[in-house]
């Protein structure tokens, strides 16, 4: 079988590995870089700052655990590197997976002609299945321009070694947060903007309260409910009209981030030739990732819904297995986690409280403190909760952490909600101590009525 991915991103690439590795003859076509958003102008590289400024922060607030480092200094250009080092060394391992499955790559632009037709270069291959990959870019602000250096976008903040004094940042999201805790880590006055009530509005009412959390102790200012009207450069510096209700203000920053969330990249002259029905939230696919057009598939951001490459790879797999026959089970979700890499970072996974409601799934809410592990306590680490809510039946439908560790806490939720297991269940697992992980476990008891620390 023949199978033709147009795009090298997170889907793509593990999308054209998995479909070598059940037997096909894979081609992926990419006209930038392998990796794509995540890998170069996302996930690795905001966390590899994000490592830098966590590094300091153990340095300068571990008095108690016997460490005095209170001029800790974080050199940007040396970490800048250490980012730089990063992506390389894992877009050469990606290389390095593609060339050992003999998958051929372009890395020119591809479009397609038919269902079964890939053009690259003028010359037209033909392939027993398609799978487009084509990815996201960032979200604009109409009227605004992204000129790289005043007004930037998130491609743009990854770059930058010279921090302004003031910074706005348009949209309370994850994005828009993640580089607040970045710039105002690296000594900016950070002011977001968000026109929703709440911080991180697409996630849970917890998620939200523990980001308005996170901004008020890292010195953030956050204005709700309101938006940007005009936004320009001005000399050196960026103003910013923004309106509250029927109240305009006109600040002045050093730099503007728009940082209002991602729209799928769709090549859409190729779409409505083929008939596939996609619109500006995405492609239109099924449950396997089939789009409206038989033997072409899409997966990943530009499918819409949850932009995550976690996700992005779930699409690769449901999508690589049922393209080539070999296997064939839906893409599930109501198990997908999330993770905003603030301090401390705020986790969930499962439905949020809204859309359970929406669905008529009714549930009951436990908690955990960290303070009451004994782990958490000999780390020094205070802050922290355990989320779950459980139906009529005992199965866990969603859990939110908000602490240190909690991206990592994450996946024996996700896995819980994937397996169905319930809470009875559950209660025989048995998961080392000391850790920080055994919280799952504890609050699993408080769920089952019998907890042992609280």
């Amino acid at each position: 079988m023949r199978i033709g991915i147009i795009g090298a991103g997170s889907a793509g690439y593990v999308c054209a590995i998995r479909c070598a590795d059940l037997g096909a003859t894979v081609t992926l076509f990419e006209e930038s870089k392998l990796g794509g958003t995540c890998l170069n102008v996302g996930c690795i590289p905001t966390k590899a700052l994000i490592a830098g400024i966590y590094a300091k922060k153990i340095a300068t607030s571990s008095q108690a655990l016997g460490l005095s480092a209170d001029n800790a200094h974080l050199g940007i250009e040396t970490l800048h590197t250490h980012k730089n080092n990063v992506v390389s060394a894992n877009v050469r391992g990606i290389g390095y997976l593609l060339k050992k499955r003999k998958i051929v790559v372009y890395d020119r632009h591809a479009k397609i002609k038919s269902p079964t037709t890939i053009e690259v270069d003028g010359d037209e291959l033909e392939y027993d299945k398609i799978i487009i990959a084509t990815g996201s870019k960032p979200a604009g602000l109409p009227g605004v321009e992204i000129d790289g250096k005043y007004i930037i976008n998130s491609d743009h903040a990854l770059s930058m070694t010279e921090i302004p004094k003031t910074m706005l940042i348009v949209g309370g999201g994850v994005i828009g947060l993640e580089f607040a805790h970045i710039f105002s880590a690296f000594g900016a006055k950070v002011t977001v903007v968000e026109m929703m009530d709440r911080l991180l509005p697409q996630d849970d009412q917890l998620c939200s309260r523990a980001a308005s959390k996170f901004a008020s102790s890292h010195g953030i200012d956050v204005m709700l409910n309101s938006k940007i009207s005009k936004l320009f450069r001005d000399g050196n510096d960026v103003q910013a009209h923004i309106e509250k209700g029927d109240e305009e203000t006109v600040s002045r920053f050093g730099c503007a981030l728009v940082a209002t969330g991602r729209v799928p990249n769709i090549d859409r002259t190729s779409m409505m030739r083929i008939g596939a029905e996609h619109g500006k939230w995405g492609i239109k696919v099924d449950s396997y990732m089939q789009t409206t057009v038989p033997g072409v598939y899409a997966i990943g951001d530009c499918t819409g819904g949850y932009m995550l490459a976690h996700v992005a790879y779930g699409h690769a797999k449901v999508a690589a297995g049922h393209a080539t026959g070999k296997h064939s089970y839906p893409m599930r979700q109501d198990n997908i986690p999330r993770i905003t890499f603030v301090d401390p970072e705020i986790s969930a996974c499962g439905y949020t409280s809204d859309q359970l409601e929406e669905r008529g799934i009714v549930v009951t809410w436990h908690r955990f403190m960290y303070m009451a592990s004994g782990k958490a306590k000999a780390q020094n680490i205070k802050e922290g909760q355990l989320n779950i809510a459980v139906d009529v039946d005992g199965r866990i439908r969603s859990a939110v952490i908000t602490g240190e560790g909690s991206g990592e806490m994450i996946a024996f939720f996700s896995q819980a909600i994937t397996m169905e297991t319930t809470i009875e269940q559950l209660s025989q697992v048995i998961i080392a101590h000391p850790t920080m992980a055994e919280m799952a476990l504890e609050i699993v008891e408080v769920a089952s009525g019998y907890p042992i620390h609280v």
